[in-house]
């Protein structure tokens, strides 16, 4: 039994250190992007930012938008309120500018359904006509070249799906600088799988796409009504079109910067939320790396209490399987955070270590079992 135990948990730490060696060589494959100085844009953009709650950062968010080097009339931005109960829509039609449009999906007759934000993205691609859709969150912070770096990739790329980098901001402490350090990784995977051309991924806050690619992909057909996924559905969808024309904005001063959440309660109901979809992704291949990582971290913490009654070998075991996974973690995750200017983040690195191995086993047991949770007031699935 013990041996068996020892073999498996080697295995694991061999494929996840395999996994980890290719995303690192597939990601810097990836070239650093560089705005050309002399781009002068000509595509209409639609900026939909869903929003729900958002009183204190609609503001901060449409402020930034207002402040992009893009030529005024090339852009107008729709925010959809998702049912607030606050003053949201105040927010919005208070900056009295005519290229920011409110929608309420309320006066739209839509009920609260646990596919509210694809409700309200679907809403705001039908209200409007622009060839290229942008996507962001009510809380983010857009760089002043965003809507200038995305529109050069549709025009001249041929681009039809961008994705880009998200950060957390601020990480003034061991568990805001472990999100920061989690969501960095998770960037790693996704700038791998673009470079790749397989594993699609992407992140809503920063992301943009054509509406005919959009159309092609059949849109949000097949998962409208899961709570999360309007972008890595939709990455795969269209990745399976067109993996030529996925592009990815690699440049630390085009992050879209995000908030934290404040506590692990609410921590674990945002990673519940996004893991909920997984066993729903089109690409078997995201599954597979999922289930591996989550074994990985579930055999290290069962293997430790399990070592009471196998012997001190298996505790000497878990804690070198752990070393083991830490070490992969640090090599790939210090490329990272050199590459986004972000070396202060592995200043936490250990602690956030054990941090991932008991979120991962403990998330991905609650997004298997747990078919309804709570998100920003509302019972969600």
């Amino acid at each position: 039994m013990l041996a068996v135990l020892m073999f498996l948990g080697g295995l694991l730490l061999l494929l996840y250190a395999a996994l980890m060696q290719w995303y690192h060589q597939t990601r810097q494959l990836l070239p650093t992007f560089h705005l050309a100085e002399d781009y002068e844009p000509q595509v209409p953009l639609i900026i939909l930012i869903p929003a729900r709650n958002e009183e204190t950062s609609i503001e901060a968010c449409l402020r930034s938008l207002q402040t992009q080097h893009y030529p005024s009339h090339l852009w107008r931005c729709i925010v959809i309120d998702d049912h607030s109960t606050d003053q949201t829509g105040h927010r919005v039609l208070d900056l009295q500018d005519t290229r920011i449009q409110l929608l309420k999906l309320a006066d739209e007759g839509a009920m609260e359904l646990a596919g509210g934000k694809k409700q309200a993205l679907q809403l705001g691609i039908d209200r409007s006509t622009e060839p290229f859709v942008l996507t962001t969150d009510a809380d983010c912070i857009l760089p002043t070249n965003w809507l200038r770096s995305m529109a050069y990739h549709f025009e001249c790329k041929r681009a039809w799906f961008v994705s880009g980098n998200v950060v957390f901001t601020p990480d003034q402490n061991g568990f805001e600088r472990f999100q920061a350090l989690d969501l960095l990784g998770m960037m790693g995977l996704t700038m791998a799988g673009i470079a790749s051309g397989m594993m699609h991924l992407g992140n809503g806050a920063n992301l943009g796409f054509a509406r005919e690619a959009f159309l092609a992909a059949g849109g949000y057909t097949g998962n409208a009504d899961r709570a999360s996924g309007d972008d890595v559905f939709l990455a795969q969808k269209i990745g399976a079109l067109a993996p030529d024309r996925m592009f990815y904005l690699a440049n630390p001063t085009l992050a879209v910067q995000t908030p934290p959440v404040p506590s692990w309660s609410a921590f674990v109901q945002q990673r519940v939320r996004w893991g909920n979809k997984t066993g729903q992704y089109s690409d078997k291949r995201l599954i597979a790396v999922a289930a591996l990582v989550f074994f990985l971290c579930l055999w290290i913490l069962l293997a430790i209490p399990a070592s009471l009654w196998l012997g001190s070998p298996l505790f000497l075991g878990a804690l070198g399987v752990w070393l083991g996974k830490a070490l992969v973690d640090y090599h790939y995750l210090s490329s990272l955070a050199n590459a986004f200017d972000r070396p202060d983040l592995l200043h936490s690195f250990w602690l956030s270590e054990w941090y991932h191995t008991i979120y991962i086993a403990w998330v991905g047991i609650l997004a298997n079992v747990q078919q309804n949770y709570r998100w920003k007031g509302r019972k969600l699935r």
